[in-house]
């Protein structure tokens, strides 16, 4: 089959086949799939989580660093004075504040499907 070839429309709701005169085939055919589509489903929300979570530790590692560098006095001394006096010493500090933040994270829903996080009766 060549790249310009047209293919017929398929719809996407409906498994290959033709079910019309067989209602409880279709039914058949999907109860089979069912596990197989828990599966995937369960492994598409495990690999979102763990990519949200990541991102999540990597973005607090990179804003504490920029604070311990203005701190240390890379933009000058007046800013490492005002910033110093701002945040104490033990801001954004080790990595008790990174599980508290992901726990609370957690509790709040914000690791949920999009349209748990957007419903407005939860916020």
């Amino acid at each position: 089959m060549s790249a310009t070839t047209l293919r017929p429309k398929q719809d996407v709701n409906q498994p290959p086949g033709d079910f019309s005169q067989s209602p409880s085939l279709l039914s058949e055919v999907l109860q089979r799939r069912a596990p197989r589509n828990i599966r995937q489903h369960w492994l598409r929300d495990v690999c979102r989580t763990v990519v949200l979570v990541a991102s999540d530790v990597v973005v607090f590692a990179a804003v504490r660093q920029v604070l311990v560098a203005v701190r240390g006095g890379l933009l000058g001394d007046g800013v490492a004075g005002i910033v110093a006096s701002l945040f104490h010493q033990a801001f954004l500090g080790g990595w008790k504040f990174v599980v508290a933040l992901l726990l609370s994270m957690m509790v709040a829903g914000t690791y949920g499907t999009g349209d748990k996080r957007r419903d407005t009766g939860r916020v």
